[in-house]
Formats: structure tokens, C-alpha cells, sequence
């Protein structure tokens, strides 16, 4: 099981393109803002505190948001968008983080136990995030 500071912020990188988790647009500060990956700009809203839950759950709350990342209108389905809204502790805010064996981390929601996935595997910035299998 994967373990994080908590004291301590991270970036949540794309395994196949390196680029970071990222809250982006005029609505940054807003619930219901994007979430798409973006190359590293050394910025807040890059930037992630990982918090645990117990029983193997974390929130992930953005820096410069303070936001959480959240499936939208807590989907369960293949496909359900990414995006950022107020903590309120419901499962579609809840993920699982596991070790996997090349050093990187499966992240997994709590409702539906979809994982963290781009659209279309993009490699480009500005690449959509959702839930998948």
C-alpha cells in the first residue's frame, strides 16, 4: 500500500506521457473545474496533498484549490469525467493508491472502482482525464 506525507504536496504524473494532473481554467477555483494533464509548470495547481482515510483510501485535495478530485455526478461508468470540487467525504471523491511493480501508482476510486484514465491514452497537454477500467 502506498504511503504519503502529509505534511507534504506531490505531482500526479500520467505514466504514459509524464505530464502532470493539473486544475485548469478561469474556473480553477471553482467546483465543477477541469482537471486535464499538463506539462510541469512548477505551479499550485499541479500540485496535490494526498491525504489517507484509513482502511487504504485517500483523499486528494489540489494546492491551489483546495479542492478535491472528484468523478462527476459520482459515475460509475467508463468515461465519467474528472473534475474538482468541495471535500464533502462522498465515495466518487474517495480513491485507492496502489503500488504497482514498475514504481508507479494505480489510482482507484472508492465508487464504481474505476481508475484514474485519459481520454484516448493522449499524450498531448491539455489531455482529458476520467474514469475507466
Amino acid at each position: 500500500m502506498a504511503e504519503f506525507a502529509s505534511n507534504k504536496y506531490y505531482s500526479i504524473a500520467a505514466k504514459t506521457s509524464g505530464r502532470l494532473l493539473t486544475v485548469i481554467g478561469d474556473n480553477c477555483t471553482e467546483n465543477g473545474g477541469s482537471i486535464e494533464l499538463w506539462s510541469n509548470a512548477g505551479t499550485e495547481n499541479q500540485q496535490w496533498k494526498i491525504i489517507a482515510l484509513g482502511d487504504g483510501f485517500f483523499k486528494i485535495i489540489n494546492r491551489y484549490s483546495e479542492k478535491a478530485v472528484d468523478i462527476t455526478f459520482g459515475g460509475t461508468q467508463d468515461g465519467s469525467w474528472i473534475h474538482q470540487w468541495d471535500y464533502t467525504a462522498a465515495d466518487n471523491q474517495i480513491w485507492s493508491i496502489s503500488d504497482c511493480s514498475d514504481g508507479c501508482c494505480k489510482i482507484k476510486s472508492k465508487f464504481g472502482g474505476k481508475c484514474l484514465d485519459v481520454v484516448g491514452m493522449s499524450q498531448s497537454d491539455g489531455a482529458t482525464c476520467r474514469s475507466g477500467a
